[in-house]
């Protein structure tokens, strides 16, 4: 059973299909051979259609199951109302797609099993179950009414567990409770609430995730599985954390304004604020959250700069000995050419600022590595992240990302991961904020990981902590093992958990991710140790065409269901997704998908990713088909080696 809360009026004829905005949305008429909405006047459901309770909105409809026009339904809606609706496992998500793309929102996400209604068989009585077919006015004659009596009480349940003991059945919508406050309460679970007696002693945190993309709905879907978690909420969030149930999206979250996030985390008990977008922290969310008393995961501004400005990190490096690349940074267009004439190429060119993950180019020739110049310095191609630029040594290796949780004091290993920046197979092609990444890392055996602990993360944590900007977060390491010494060089810090590296370490990760982060928050890390998955993650990002250049937005995505069954321990975090007017997944952004598997070992990992890829319907999105190739590669060769 679930419940989904719609709202707001029909829009005028001349409105476009533009996608409406959450709570301000309309629910227009849809078919579909699976399903069909049709609603009824009070609580009554069958399988095979939805239902509204309480304020309910009008319809009229045109078909009833079993006809010609079973499923073709023209809705009016002319009042708020919930949904509640208990569907076929096949059409559930098309429904839930459906619901979103016009501002339905999940009061909850979580099917009520046959135990749950039996243990409060008593609640609804025949007698109440009789006044409702009453009311609905049964004009399907062709059902049982014993049938018909077993679903109203089944929604009537559904809707008292949803929301936690309000019953509005019957009365006036004068006096019905705020649906949209209904719908945030119950974000948090019941199930997972403490009891009156104290009988469950551990620490249940509300979190509250900043961001809506992939990174975002992973961190989402690995802190809905922590033990203490007692409920997740996302701003802005996106269709897919929303269809998955594993958060409840904030659209009309003002992500920017920090007192709206702070009345937010008060008015609904937030313990734990998660920001993903490094743009929020580098502008001091995390400091104004902790400044009125609100437990936040990340550094503050000031510390944030490790990733907001290549320049500073790179001044900590040389202070504490910290191994780096070679570097010398420029505000005058002729000083830098100068620089990079005397050094000689290939030589790498890096806009100072935040850029996307696009602000670094690897010049090969000379006349390169004047445009580059000139691209940042002169044509402001990344706006104020390119008033400075830094010019640094190009070193031959491989590259990997490590990343460690940081309580200001203490640094614990958290995991490593392997990224793809270009865009092409063979790693081809210009830079991306990322096509594809697996975990763990084979190029980082544990005595590197030793290493780069000791010579890296922890100079660095030091460091920060004596020049007065503790750093408290997620410290994502970009490392480079050179090839002429085989040991790690810092190349460049980010400060929150990397897209697409989130998705490989969340579906790998068996700890309490609350419990992990609160203990980076309160300076309680000493001691911890995390809990792994023995088997190889593996992510592909499908992207619009044309990424990282210019590409079409709104092109529909299709068989996104049957891609995440079509092989075992399969997810799809979605990241540039919206929905259009019909319910249609469609793309908004460069990347858009990331098709995520486990394996037990690299090669079955990238089999089922790539399974998965091939079953989803894009004709304008394109991808990587080598993710993970340099692993493979060495792992096939490895085995032949076994068997010889």
């Amino acid at each position: 059973m679930e419940l989904w809360r719609c709202s707001a009026a029909p829009p005028s004829p001349t409105t476009t299909s533009s996608l409406p905005s959450g709570s301000t949305s309309y629910l227009p008429s849809f078919s579909s051979s699976k399903h069909s909405i049709l609603p009824r006047p009070a609580a009554r459901i069958h399988p095979h259609f939805s239902i509204c309770i309480g304020r309910y909105p009008k319809f009229h409809c045109t078909g009833q199951k079993g006809s010609s026009n079973s499923g073709k339904c023209s809705p009016q809606l002319q009042e708020s109302g919930i949904v509640a609706f208990s569907l076929e496992a096949a059409s559930l998500k098309a429904s839930r797609r459906v619901l979103l793309a016009h501002g339905a929102l999940p009061i909850t996400a979580k099917p009520f099993a046959e135990e749950d209604s039996a243990a409060v068989s008593g609640f609804s009585g025949n007698g109440q179950s009789e006044q409702i077919d009453t009311k609905a006015c049964m004009d399907n004659p062709e059902h049982d009414n014993e049938i018909w009596k077993r679903m109203n009480e089944e929604a009537v349940l559904a809707a008292e567990l949803a929301l936690e003991g309000n019953d509005f059945l019957g009365r006036d919508s004068a006096t019905i409770p705020d649906l949209r406050t209904l719908q945030l309460q119950s974000a948090v679970s019941p199930e997972k609430k403490k009891s009156e007696e104290g009988q469950r002693k551990e620490e249940r945190v509300v979190v509250l995730v900043i961001g809506g993309g992939g990174r975002e709905h992973a961190l989402c879907s690995g802190l809905q599985r922590s033990p203490s978690c007692d409920g997740v909420f996302c701003a802005p969030g996106n269709p897919g954390i929303s269809a998955s149930g594993d958060a409840t999206c904030i659209d009309g979250l003002d992500i920017s304004n920090s007192s709206a996030v702070i009345s937010f985390c008060q008015k609904w008990g937030v313990g734990l604020v998660v920001v993903g977008p490094e743009a929020l922290l580098v502008t001091g969310l995390v400091d104004d959250l902790k400044e009125a008393g609100i437990l936040a995961f990340g550094p503050s501004a000031k510390a944030a700069a490790l990733e907001g400005s290549k320049d500073f990190m790179k001044k900590l490096c040389t202070k504490y000995g910290i191994p780096t690349a070679k570097y010398q940074s420029f505000n005058d267009v002729s000083d830098a050419k100068q620089y990079i004439k005397a050094e000689g190429v290939p030589i790498v060119i890096k806009a100072d600022g935040l850029a996307a993950g696009k602000g670094v180019i690897i010049a090969r020739t000379l006349k390169e590595a004047y445009a580059a110049v000139d691209s940042i310095l002169v044509e402001k191609a990344f706006g104020s992240a390119g008033s400075l630029v830094v010019v640094e040594e190009f070193l031959e290796g491989g590259e990997v990302s490590f990343f460690a949780l940081v309580d200001g004091e203490t640094a614990v290993p958290f995991a490593s991961a392997q990224d793809h920046k270009r865009v092409g197979d063979g790693d081809k092609g210009l830079n991306t904020g990322g096509m594809g990444a697996y975990s763990p890392a084979h190029l980082l055996t544990s005595d590197l990981e030793a290493v780069v602990m000791e010579s890296i993360i922890l100079p660095t944590v030091k460091g920060m902590s004596t020049e007065g900007c503790k750093f408290m977060g997620v410290l994502y390491a970009g490392l480079i093992i050179e090839e002429k010494t085989g040991l790690p060089k810092l190349l460049e810090y980010n400060v929150r958990f990397g897209d697409p590296e989130c998705q490989v370490l969340m579906v790998r990760f068996q700890s309490d991710l609350v419990q992990a982060l609160l203990a980076a928050c309160r300076g309680q890390l000493k001691d911890i140790t995390f809990q792994w998955s023995e088997e190889t993650s593996l992510v592909v990002v499908l992207c619009s065409k044309g990424y990282p250049g210019k590409y079409t937005q709104g092109t529909v995505i299709k068989n996104l269901d049957e891609a995440e069954i079509v092989a075992p321990k399969v997810k799809i975090f979605h990241a540039g997704t919206s929905l259009d007017f019909d319910g249609n997944v469609i793309a908004v952004g460069g990347r858009v998908l990331g098709v995520t598997a486990l394996g037990k070992d690299i090669v079955q990992a990238q089999e089922r990713a790539y399974q998965a890829v091939d079953k989803v319907i894009w004709p304008d999105g394109f991808c990587r088909r080598d993710i993970g190739w340099k692993a493979v590669t060495t792992h096939l060769q490895n085995k032949r080696n076994e068997l010889a």
